[in-house]
């Protein structure tokens, strides 16, 4: 059975219809054909309407990067707004700067029907956030009405190995990042600074400071002794 990876997570849209806020398409209830889920309770309602040709959009932030299989959009039962689950699309990116990939679009002339749902496959597409936009050219395109949204997939993985050469004072860093059955490994080489190197010149220049110190060492011996110096000293 799939985990909902969107619920409970935070979520955003371009303006607000009185109180369907933005989170309570991520919040586990759907509409019903019941009094107490009036569907501005537990349905969001973008309103672009103060925007110049802005569509309305919803988005929910997965807090970190996932392969995603799918999503699932929920259609409101209330009959004076199920209609404008139409001519809408699922976008996914993997920052809200980024350029966002698409899901598919729903297209049909008859909206997603009261109370329904409909599933876009990801194919698993890489992003953290997922979109909910209505099309451009969707008549009163400025309005959606969206009652929750799941989505499933699974988290991105990093495992990270360093090795350390001191001969050639390279450091290899390889990057491995897995999701399903796909491997992504980049690896990098930079020059660092070996503290445990020693060259021929510094090792040449050690032994003549060990050489100077037992000359000196002797030559005070020899002085208190009263022993002649010799022919070297």
């Amino acid at each position: 059975m799939s985990v909902n990876i969107a619920l409970h997570k935070t979520a955003y849209q371009i303006g607000v219809y009185r109180n369907a806020t933005a989170d309570k398409a991520v919040d586990g209830l759907y509409d019903k054909d019941d009094k107490k889920y009036y569907y501005l309770n537990v349905c969001v309602h973008p309103n672009t309407s103060w925007h110049n040709n802005v569509s309305a959009e919803w988005w929910v932030d997965l807090e970190a990067t996932y392969s995603i299989y799918k999503v699932t959009v929920w259609n409101t039962y209330n009959k004076g707004g199920y209609w404008r689950m139409n001519n809408f699309t699922v976008e996914v990116a993997t920052s809200e700067n980024k350029t966002k990939q698409s899901c598919g679009e729903y297209t049909k002339k008859e909206p997603v029907s009261r109370g329904g749902n409909f599933t876009f496959n990801c194919n698993n597409k890489q992003g953290r956030y997922v979109y909910v936009r209505r099309l451009t050219w969707a008549r009163e395109k400025k309005y959606m009405t969206l009652c929750e949204v799941a989505v499933d997939g699974i988290l991105m993985t990093k495992s990270t190995t360093t090795t350390i050469g001191s001969s050639t004072k390279t450091r290899t860093t390889t990057t491995t990042t897995t999701a399903l059955d796909t491997t992504t490994t980049t690896t990098s080489t930079v020059t660092v600074a070996s503290s445990e190197t020693i060259t021929p010149e510094m090792d040449q220049s050690i032994s003549g400071k060990k050489t100077q110190t037992g000359s000196s060492a002797e030559q005070e011996e020899r002085k208190e002794s009263g022993a002649p110096a010799s022919a070297g000293d």
